[in-house]
């Protein structure tokens, strides 16, 4: 299951073109958000029965115990939500909160829209 993980997300992952602040020696990856331990879990699953012989399939409930041991948890938003997220809360005036929500905003529209252009298409 680990190694289906790791496959599967270096094929369909959103890498990160450098390691925040500097700490981590390698970039993050971000699944895509429509990407949930579900649709993992079946497409491993899936590749388990395409397999001669079939391979054994752990059950869902040990996957996630897997992938909580063995995967370090990353938060679903990038360091721009963050960084506008934070700069929303920390506010006093109002004119500012609105500008910095603004912000969070036209950045979430962005994301959407490069989201969706990554996403394959049904036809494709």
């Amino acid at each position: 299951m680990l190694h289906f993980i790791s496959n599967y997300s270096q094929e369909v992952e959103i890498p990160q073109p450098t390691a925040p602040r500097g700490r981590d020696r390698e970039a993050p990856v971000y699944l895509l958000s429509h990407t949930t331990k579900i649709v993992v879990h079946k497409a491993y699953k899936d590749s388990c029965a395409e397999m001669t012989p079939p391979a054994r399939v752990v059950k869902y409930s040990t996957s996630n115990n897997i992938w909580r041991a063995c995967v370090p948890p990353r938060k679903d938003v990038c360091a721009t939500c963050e960084r506008i997220r934070k700069a929303v809360s920390d506010v006093f005036e109002e004119n500012e909160t609105l500008a910095s929500a603004e912000a969070l905003r036209q950045h979430i529209i962005t994301a959407r829209k490069e989201r969706d252009a990554a996403m394959p298409t049904a036809s494709a």
